[in-house]
């Protein structure tokens, strides 16, 4: 039985049984199908984050997915298929479909940071296990600390109709307060500069070198800016934001910095601001404690005063 959008019932999330050297524990599996059968559950979920999926052996992924598969007697089985290449994604996803699983569940994976790479990761992902394969969206920013906001899940589903479900996880108890959000700008030193001639509107940093950032890329900034120009294709790349923004100061080209990282720099006179443009990130900054705390004195006095410092600290700085 496929997984699709009519799935309705319980579907628990299977823990993974060990045996204390590591071994999986294929006798507690039995009897923890045999207790999910009992209790009348409509289908189940194996090799999410409780079912401590990155533990395991590739082979020992599939022999759990199949014994469970056995096991559910036709019952719906959706197997966790998150892994840190396509390559692996695709190998479990379709050996599992092919032992008679439901579908299979994807995770982003926790570089994620803005919308377009959200969206990106999913449609590589899906092109890589198969579109002919059910899925479903795995929401856990307390784990993952990948934030999924609703339009981004309504263009995942949009785009891809073989998403048939959301797993949407929550911390149970928590409140949050939002403190401030961050703001891209375009920096550079000022000995580049001078090099680079003059940089007057952002149409000149079409001659300009561009220092790419695999965590944030330059399109939002672009938008903002009013240019229609796509992810720059030449020029250096780099895996870290503060290793980016150390080649802008050393002249090696124009970064992006989020304010809050670089306004120390702009003081310094390190770092020169380009343009009046202030792209606004998705990514928030806030103060996360349960309710029930907030009966105890320190902790009403803490959260006082990280709001306070976040409202002068959320203001923009001077270019």
């Amino acid at each position: 039985m496929r997984l699709d959008h009519t799935a309705a019932g319980v579907f628990p999330i299977a823990p993974t049984a060990f045996h204390p050297d590591g071994r999986i524990d294929e006798a507690s599996t039995d009897r923890l199908i045999e207790t999910y059968l009992a209790a009348g559950s409509t289908g189940v979920t194996v090799l999410g984050i409780m079912g401590e999926a990155p533990k395991l052996e590739p082979e020992e992924s599939l022999a759990i997915a199949t014994r469970f598969i056995k096991g559910m007697k036709n019952l719906p089985v959706i197997v966790g298929v998150s892994a840190p290449g396509f390559a692996a994604m695709r190998s479990l996803a379709r050996a599992s479909m092919d032992r008679g699983a439901a579908g299979v569940m994807i995770a982003p994976v926790p570089s994620l940071r803005t919308d377009d790479q959200i969206t990106g990761y999913y449609r590589q992902a899906i092109e890589a296990i198969g579109d002919d394969i059910p899925f479903v969206i795995q929401d856990y920013p307390l784990t993952l600390s990948v934030q999924m906001t609703p339009k981004v899940i309504r263009q995942i589903v949009q785009d891809h109709p073989s998403c048939v479900m959301l797993k949407h996880e929550d911390w149970p108890g928590l409140e949050k307060i939002k403190l401030f959000s961050d703001e891209l700008l375009a920096v550079c030193s000022k000995t580049y500069l001078k090099e680079a001639g003059p940089l007057r509107r952002p149409a000149d940093l079409q001659k300009a070198v561009l220092l790419k950032n695999a965590i944030q890329p330059w399109k939002p900034w672009f938008k903002q800016a009013g240019l229609d120009w796509p992810e720059p294709e030449h020029g250096p790349s780099f895996s870290d934001s503060s290793l980016a923004l150390q080649a802008a100061a050393d002249g090696h080209g124009v970064a992006l910095g989020r304010r809050l990282l670089v306004e120390h720099m702009l003081a310094q006179g390190t770092l020169v601001q380009l343009f009046d443009v202030r792209a606004l990130i998705d990514e928030a900054f806030y103060v996360v404690y349960l309710e029930e705390t907030l009966q105890r004195p320190e902790v009403v006095a803490f959260v006082d005063w990280i709001k306070a410092a976040a409202a002068d600290k959320g203001r923009p700085s001077p270019r």
